[in-house]
């Protein structure tokens, strides 16, 4: 099959969905496909791509609210038309729409990745913009797809109303999980971070922003010194520098500013030691589509704390490799406490997630259901 990706951004600063929609192309290339991209930002366009994966970049938008111009949409019309499938990935991009209203027009059949775009918190942010722009522009591209994919049921339970008649299928994110294969040590984190692993060691690892609900996580953090003496949090995340400095101010007046550490930008190898060597990984989000770094966190054998309102969650509890807790503060701590004095449930934990995650998230499996809901779009289409 010649198979289209389309994404506006490549850029592993906007979070989860780029790497995503690397592994991805890289699995369905690896299965013998024909794979192209296209894209506005190239910045994370692997250099093996070269002599096996095509990437159209595209120009920004250059017309009002947003739109694209036919001369600059030309060479991604022909491509989508002349693929067999188009996988989209979000919902609100303009690139999205306009290409698939080339594809409707040549017969094209498309499928859509919704990134939690979709989700009851993410439709809450500028609510009554969203839906106006569904029902202008976006609610054709929805109702047109021959299959909507979602990445976990959490995500389709919220998801499904606004999009009531198109053909749904729950695919979780592709990981390339080669890295993991071999337990990663804990000892280069070790080294690196020192006497801030000391103690009950929680680690938050994730792009530092408000729907994170890292404020949750510092309210917890005096309830859990009183009850387990020695316990420390890195955070390891960019973000905007004054909400951090809020954050900052927060565990200052809560007197817990020497045990929580922040270090900044986590990655490779690095960032496989410290899941390693944290004894609970803590992720209090609003909203999260999938979470890579759960099932990261997983894998590298330290136990997840997630909230009840991340889409994965109910995996995740029944995974036996996490815990789901409400997003309070209350929750968090007496969760953390009590794991931390039961050596033996969280090493069960342990044991159990990356059990789990090695089985279930399997690219070489995930990438052949990716490709059955191809095959069926172009059946759908015929």
């Amino acid at each position: 099959m010649r198979v289209t990706h389309v994404l506006n951004r490549l850029n592993f600063l906007d979070g989860g969905p780029p790497r995503g929609v690397v592994d991805l192309c890289e699995a369905i290339r690896d299965r013998g496909h024909d794979v192209s991209l296209i894209t506005t930002d190239v910045n994370d366009v692997p250099s093996s791509w070269s002599d096996s994966i095509s990437v159209l970049k595209v120009n920004p938008p250059d017309r009002p609210l947003g739109f694209f111009s036919k001369s600059n949409l030309d060479s991604a019309v022909g491509l989508v038309s002349s693929s067999d499938v188009v996988h989209f990935h979000g919902v609100w991009e303009r690139l999205n729409h306009q290409l698939a209203s080339a594809c409707r027009r040549s017969g094209t059949p498309y499928v859509m990745t919704l990134r939690g775009m979709l989700d009851d918190w993410s439709m809450e942010q500028g609510g009554w913009y969203k839906r106006l722009f569904l029902k202008l522009y976006g609610q054709k591209y929805l109702d047109r797809a021959s299959c909507i994919q979602c990445t976990a049921h959490g995500e389709l339970r919220q998801s499904s109303k606004w999009f009531p008649q198109t053909k749904t299928v729950v695919i979780p994110n592709l990981m390339d999980l080669s890295p993991f294969r071999d337990a990663p040590s804990c000892s280069e984190a070790k080294e690196h971070f020192g006497e801030k692993l000391d103690g009950i060691s929680l680690l938050f690892l994730s792009r530092i922003h408000e729907k994170k609900g890292l404020e949750y996580l510092i309210e917890a953090m005096p309830k859990i010194q009183t009850e387990l003496g020695t316990c420390n949090l890195i955070i390891a995340g960019d973000g905007h520098p004054g909400y951090i400095e809020k954050l900052k101010l927060l565990a200052e007046q809560r007197g817990v500013s020497r045990h929580i550490h922040w270090v900044g930008h986590v990655g490779g190898a690095l960032k496989y030691s410290l899941f390693q060597a944290s004894d609970l990984f803590v992720l209090p989000s609003s909203q999260e589509n999938f979470g890579f770094v759960l099932f990261e966190s997983m894998v590298c054998g330290t136990p997840v704390l997630v909230s009840e309102l991340v889409d994965t969650a109910e995996d995740i509890e029944r995974s036996g490799g996490g815990a789901r807790i409400p997003q309070c503060a209350s929750a968090i701590a007496d969760m953390v406490v009590n794991l931390s004095l039961d050596t033996a449930r969280r090493r069960g934990m342990s044991q159990k997630g990356r059990e789990w995650v090695l089985k279930h998230l399997d690219g070489k499996d995930v990438a052949v259901r990716v490709e059955e809901m191809y095959a069926e779009a172009l059946l759908y289409s015929d």
